[in-house]
């Protein structure tokens, strides 16, 4: 027998009914499963966006946007262009300006920073950050010459450092790296409400929102069409392509069993795909292509079978079967030809 074709042998009554499928072409099978992931994201991306408006308009969420909204402003790391936020030091990066008009408004960002520190947590915290910043600039060197000296106990940028552009060389040894490895990281220690707001708001996103948008796209596309074309378990995909699940005896696919795979499915592969970063998509289809007989995870695990349904379908019972059966034989001695012309 071709290992392309299943053969339901078990005989019917002992009367020789015989039922052969073919199995589902795996390049259907493929071209199914990448329109019901379409489908899924489309509609996945539809969910999450409504599911984030609605608890963007809630009051907690307003009050906790508009704290972090206002650290990130009146820092200084932040730019509001065109109504939104943008980081400072990218901004000024992209800007068509010279070196040295960047780095003023380099030096700018951490005079402002300073400022907010000690307009929010006072002189102490201010301090702080100025004995970092002092530091940080008084160890710099290039080619062994130190970048910052003392003149009259105020630090300034070194005469004898001289480059194609000394101010370009200045932002990218100094300026630059200082507001994003050290300013960046001192809002988040020095004001915890800020650090809290947004771990409250990331947390919302990756606990709510998007599980909320993968379990009712999950539901809509995976879940509820083979509900609706149950006798072949069909996704959309699916019946396009004329593609139906059977079970070990290429029979419909009763509820309890459908379940099971649909969890399996549903938690098992899609929402575990967002938490290791696709990696269950990948064993899932790698097993559809490389097992005997072709067969996902899901399937595999429950002995599930893809049929090519394209000239046939897949019985609810051997009672079906039979009944098919005696119809059509009494259909066919019904209308004899009796050498009549129809």
């Amino acid at each position: 027998m071709s290992r392309d074709v299943y053969d339901m042998s078990e005989p019917i009554e002992e009367k020789g009914i015989h039922i052969e499928y073919k199995r589902a072409n795996l390049s259907k099978k493929i071209f199914a499963h990448i329109i019901d992931l379409f489908l899924f994201a489309m509609i996945g991306v539809a969910l999450f966006v409504g599911a984030r408006g609605i608890v963007n308009s809630t009051q907690m969420y307003k009050e906790r946007e508009a704290r972090v909204q206002e650290v990130m402003e009146g820092s200084g790391l932040y730019i509001k262009d065109n109504n939104q936020l943008k980081d400072s030091v990218s901004y000024y990066q992209t800007m068509d300006t010279s070196s040295k008009t960047r780095m003023n408004h380099f030096e700018e960002i951490i005079e402002t920073f300073l400022d907010f520190v000690e307009e929010k947590n006072g002189i102490e915290d201010r301090n702080y950050v100025q004995n970092d910043y002092d530091k940080f600039r008084l160890q710099l060197t290039y080619n062994d010459i130190k970048m910052f000296v003392l003149d009259d106990g105020q630090i300034v940028r070194n005469k004898e450092v001289k480059t194609a552009d000394t101010y370009a060389t200045y932002n990218n040894q100094c300026y630059v790296p200082f507001i994003d490895s050290k300013l960046h990281g001192y809002v988040l220690t020095l004001f915890p409400q800020y650090f809290e707001d947004n771990q409250f708001m990331s947390n919302l996103t990756l606990y709510l929102e998007l599980p909320i948008a993968v379990l009712l796209s999950s539901l809509l596309i995976y879940f509820i069409p083979p509900l609706i074309f149950r006798r072949g378990r069909q996704t959309l995909g699916m019946l396009i392509y004329h593609i139906g699940k059977a079970d070990k005896n290429l029979l419909h696919i009763k509820m309890g069993k459908y379940l099971a795979r649909s969890a399996i499915w549903i938690f098992g592969i899609l929402v575990l795909a967002f938490l290791s970063f696709g990696l269950t998509l990948i064993v899932s289809a790698t097993m559809m292509i490389f097992t005997k007989n072709k067969q996902d995870f899901p399937d595999y695990m429950l002995q599930i079978y893809d049929l090519d349904i394209s000239d046939s379908k897949i019985y609810y019972s051997l009672n079906e079967i039979q009944s098919e059966y005696d119809a059509t034989r009494q259909v066919s001695q019904t209308f004899k030809n009796d050498n009549k012309t129809y």
